[in-house]
């Protein structure tokens, strides 16, 4: 029976595991890889990273069915977002981090792990594969996941270094509590909840690819309550 009960819980939480090793394997391809590179073309690098991510965000963006979900969604986060100081949060938890691993990994660390991680977690695939994970064992939707996931982190890690493996654990966590509560949390895999999810955290990851760019500083974690808004919202405005 235990073993039966550790085996099922394995089982469900394969497709969360499989995403973080890949990030894992990505991020340590790209910090081979940056040694090899000028900094200054791996500066360059990291602009045209961000770039393409934030044409992927914005084209995730456009999967909104309700202006007024995404707009409130994200004003009344932003709000929440700075009421609570998230980015001051999660800057802390990164440059404890920082210090625990030593000097030798402090600077880009915090970008890296927070960027990452908003990036990794943000989006429909994380949401729906889960709850398939979850529900039917089936793993497709994240192994796929795993497979841009870890290529995205080989750019990211190069320019951002070894904050984009830690990403790993949060996109692990995240996943793998979707997977095990999978029966509580199936209504979000509805269509016009992942559309309007989708469509918010596009904008999100738009953000962080105008700061990859070196374009301009947003502070994209306070923003992150507008994942929770706009769940509510599609959940109490039904198209």
């Amino acid at each position: 029976m235990f073993t039966f009960f550790h085996s099922s819980i394995f089982a469900t939480l394969l497709g969360a595991l499989i995403n973080a090793a890949a990030i894992i394997i990505g991020a340590c391809l790209g910090l081979f890889f940056s040694k090899k590179i000028h900094p200054k073309l791996l500066h360059r690098l990291q602009e045209a990273m961000g770039l393409s991510i934030f044409f992927i965000g914005m084209k995730m963006c456009f999967e909104f069915k309700n202006a007024l979900i995404l707009i409130s969604s994200l004003g009344l986060g932003l709000i929440l977002g700075e009421l609570l100081d998230v980015q001051k949060h999660s800057d802390n938890l990164s440059l404890m981090l920082e210090k625990i691993l030593g000097p030798r990994f402090q600077g880009k660390f915090a970008q890296g792990f927070s960027h990452s991680s908003i990036l990794f977690c943000t989006g429909a695939m994380g949401i729906v594969g889960s709850i398939e994970s979850g529900i039917h064992l089936n793993h497709e939707i994240l192994l796929s996941k795993s497979l841009i996931d870890g290529l995205l982190s080989i750019g990211l890690a190069s320019g951002m270094g070894l904050g984009v493996a830690f990403s790993s654990v949060t996109i692990f966590i995240y996943e793998g509590v979707l997977s095990l509560f999978s029966s509580h949390v199936q209504l979000l895999s509805q269509a016009h909840i992942i559309s309007e999810i989708s469509g918010v955290g596009g904008a999100l990851v738009a953000m962080i690819g105008i700061e990859l760019a070196h374009i301009k500083k947003i502070g994209v974690a306070n923003y992150l309550p507008a994942l929770f808004v706009v769940v509510i919202l599609s959940l109490l405005i039904q198209h």
